[in-house]
């Protein structure tokens, strides 16, 4: 089997090593400067030479597969040899490689073969890290389950630092990469489970398949921009059945039904989060400064460019109140750009990356949580934040917003607006006597909507209906 790849990115490194039993004779790329250069031993192609080669299918392995599927087509390449990341297995047929799972018991050794004693509830994450909030909240869920003597096998693409933690609760982990390209009626696993529960809509490839006879929960934490290269019309025409379909909030439903019209969706599902505000000491000792703070990874969905644009419209004598903490990951040019800009500053501080542990401290020292996303169904760290009772600004394209009353538990900005964002900051500037009883505000709306308390009600309930 002969095969080109087009995309030499993020997704090609996701996805390569589902080609290891093809020949791959070039890869494809539209960006001049990576033509003619290699890449795990491959040439580099623009998209008009690579299909003159000799080749059986072509593969779309980027975010504008549906940009690149035209281009393909204008240069004359037949629509059978043209296949998207989504049906990898598909057209790889005999070609597809074989991955084993691997399966962790409490107190046994790792296993290629699932075993039950009970029909388990099975928990489906993209991975195992405290870091990404989708998988945070189902350990959350994973968690309370268990507490109430549900079996539970938690399931991820990858493994992590999750694991551990879970097999001391006496939860069943199962690792198994070939997740996200194949459907949920082909795994063996599936079929022993009581019920499925799916998270997030990186699994809308498992989802075109579904027929297992299960109870499948698909619970969607997802704003609009991450259904970007996503080909969500293939599952319009793919049966519910026993799926039932839950929101974390008004942002993540609207994105879902503008993608997938014909699904219909329960009520809202808010995650909970386990309460560390015990741990977040506030210490102010030696620290003059009021602390405004974005923590999230550092990229264009975050918006860290008009955070920084709008401390730029801050007076001086404003500026010198303050300090200014970015906090998060930092692995792509946009990150690489704005961290050049924040070391222009002395009041902009990139403090890098904490663990979840660590970040009590921060939110201990912190005075308003700062939160301009462009796209952000329920960002956790606006939740830690409340928890802790800590005033936010967050953006109009937050689910948080929704739960926000202006200047009573925080406040608003629009969205992209560097200066509506930097009138917030400066009214919180104007008003500190306010941010006390602010902050109390804040905690109250942690605790009323989410608390582990109100989540384990909310989600027993779901799973009862459910599997009912």
């Amino acid at each position: 089997m002969r095969v080109l790849l087009f995309g030499t990115g993020e997704y090609y490194q996701s996805y390569k090593e589902w080609f290891c039993q093809t020949d791959v004779v070039g890869l494809l790329d539209n960006d001049r400067a990576k033509q003619g250069g290699m890449l795990d031993g491959h040439l580099i192609y623009s998209p008009e030479d690579g299909v003159a080669l000799p080749f059986d299918q072509v593969y779309l392995l980027s975010v504008y597969q549906n940009e690149m599927k035209e281009q393909l087509r204008k240069l004359g390449v037949p629509e059978e040899k043209i296949y998207s990341r989504d049906d990898i297995k598909e057209g790889l047929g005999e070609f597809f490689p074989r991955r084993d799972v691997l399966f962790f018991r409490p107190g046994e050794a790792a296993a290629i073969v699932p075993r039950f004693s009970h029909p388990p509830i099975a928990l489906i994450s993209y991975d195992m890290e405290y870091t990404t909030g989708a998988s945070l909240a189902l350990f959350q869920a994973a968690k309370i389950l268990r507490q109430n003597g549900q079996e539970i096998l938690f399931v991820s693409l990858t493994d992590g630092s999750m694991r551990e933690q879970l097999l001391q609760m006496d939860i069943s982990v199962l690792v198994d990469p070939s997740l996200r390209v194949v459907t949920l009626d082909s795994i063996s696993w599936a079929a022993q489970c009581a019920m499925v529960f799916v998270n997030t809509n990186q699994f809308y490839v498992l989802m075109r398949g579904h027929a297992i006879d299960r109870p499948i929960l698909w619970w969607l934490h997802d704003s609009e921009m991450l259904y970007e290269g996503k080909d969500c019309d293939s599952l319009n025409d793919v049966p519910q059945g026993d799926v039932a379909v839950y929101p974390v909030g008004k942002l993540a439903r609207e994105a879902f039904a503008r993608h997938c019209p014909h699904w219909t969706m329960g009520e809202d599902l808010l995650y909970g989060i386990e309460d560390f505000s015990t741990e977040c000491i506030r210490s102010k000792a030696g620290q003059e400064k009021r602390i405004f703070a974005l923590i999230g990874e550092i990229y264009y969905r975050k918006a860290q460019e008009v955070f920084l644009q709008a401390i730029e419209q801050l007076s001086a004598e404003e500026r010198s109140q303050c300090e200014f903490w970015l906090i998060g990951v930092s692995q792509t040019a946009y990150g690489e750009q704005i961290l050049a800009k924040a070391q222009k500053t002395n009041d902009i501080k990139y403090l890098g990356v904490f663990d979840h542990a660590a970040l009590a401290e921060i939110y201990g020292k912190l005075d308003v949580l700062v939160c301009p996303s462009r796209s952000d169904t329920m960002p956790i760290v606006a939740t830690e934040a409340m928890m802790c009772s800590r005033p936010c600004i967050v953006s109009d394209h937050t689910g948080t917003a929704a739960y926000i009353r202006q200047e009573e538990n925080g406040l608003v900005c629009r969205a992209g607006d560097v200066f509506d964002l930097t009138d917030r900051m400066r009214w919180m500037l104007q008003h500190q006597e306010r941010w006390g009883e602010m902050g109390q505000q804040a905690r109250k709306t942690y605790e009323e909507h989410f608390s582990l308390r109100a989540f384990e009600a909310n989600l027993l309930r779901v799973i009862q209906e459910s599997l009912s």
